[in-house]
């Protein structure tokens, strides 16, 4: 384990670069932020500080932060009221001190060589703001290496770089944890309180309506699946669609290379969204009448939708049946 932040170094020790700030929300993950916090102190960059927000837990996590509070003299732990993750952030977000700004889940964890590679590709491109990257979803259990680096290289993605607001409008992902950005940004980047599904969606539709993303051609973080995620969980809302709606309505559906989509295209990702959110509702919430609202929000959009109808039908009839047994 890398002791360069012990308590009992030296606190005016100094380390080559911009400082770097990493917010990590965390809540009910006490099995795991042990495990992400490390990943962060075990970087081959230094000059980080570790902003942990304790968004209420219930269980162990308050504990098992302070402790690395107490061992790491680059860790700041706060506990608030749960208040939700985007809320979680944003106070982070307040508490950041660093040139340069990141996000990780507490849960989740990056390869020891990923901040390097961003501050790097920062402070050789100064027209670039923000850089993100690939990342690999893992197994609950998953655990890293020793040396857990990854090729990274500096080499941008083509096809993900650049002015891609219309790519994320047809639904390009990038994950919130892949994200550096300069802090002269940073009020850009206010996650919206309201939104705890997709409000990363939101935030990425509002940075690439104004800015241009570089994306590196590498993995940058491991995203963990596990039971306990709130995108594991069915939602009566279906968030994507009206950050979908909201975004479009204020930025248009015009990106600014010139690159357009056309309504009847728009209405398209929306019917995807809203039937994506109807098939969850059936099949992993068994909440019948709300797959039955996401249905009808689909069929406004495609009257003759054979899927629709199907699930449609099928939802009004375990509903009813529902009701009996």
């Amino acid at each position: 384990m890398n002791n360069n932040f012990k308590r009992k170094v030296n606190k005016d020790i100094s380390f080559e670069g911009p400082l770097v700030s990493v917010v990590i929300p965390a809540y009910n993950c006490e099995q795991y932020i042990k495990a992400t916090v490390l990943s962060v102190i075990d970087q081959t960059y230094k000059n980080i500080e570790i902003i942990i927000i304790d968004d209420g837990s219930s269980d162990a996590t308050g504990a098992v932060c302070k402790s690395l509070a107490n061992e790491y003299d680059n860790i700041i732990y706060i506990y608030e009221s749960n208040g939700g993750v985007s809320r979680a952030r944003n106070i982070g977000l307040n508490k950041c001190t660093g040139e340069y700004i990141c996000f990780l889940d507490g849960d989740d964890l990056w390869p020891n060589n990923k901040v390097a590679a961003q501050v790097e590709y920062l402070e050789n491109n100064i027209n670039s703001h923000f850089i993100c990257g690939n990342y690999v979803e893992v197994s609950a259990d998953f655990k890293l290496a020793q040396n857990h680096q990854l090729i990274i290289t500096q080499q941008l993605d083509p096809q993900k770089s650049g002015w891609v607001y219309c790519k994320q409008l047809k639904g390009l992902h990038i994950h919130i944890i892949t994200l550096m950005f300069r802090k002269e940004l940073i009020d850009e980047v206010y996650f919206d309180e309201m939104l705890n599904i997709a409000e990363d969606y939101d935030l990425w539709l509002r940075i690439m309506a104004k800015y241009q993303i570089s994306f590196l051609d590498a993995c940058l973080a491991y995203y963990r699946r596990h039971s306990s995620s709130i995108m594991t969980k069915p939602q009566k809302e279906c968030y994507k669609a009206i950050v979908l709606e909201r975004n479009v309505k204020k930025f248009g559906l015009k990106c600014k290379s010139g690159e357009e989509l056309t309504t009847d295209e728009f209405r398209l990702y929306l019917y995807d969204a809203w039937f994506s959110h109807g098939y969850v509702l059936y099949h992993t919430g068994k909440l019948y009448g709300q797959c039955m609202k996401a249905q009808y929000h689909c069929l406004k959009i495609k009257p003759f939708a054979f899927s629709s109808w199907k699930y449609l039908l099928a939802s009004m009839a375990m509903f009813v049946i529902s009701k009996f047994y």
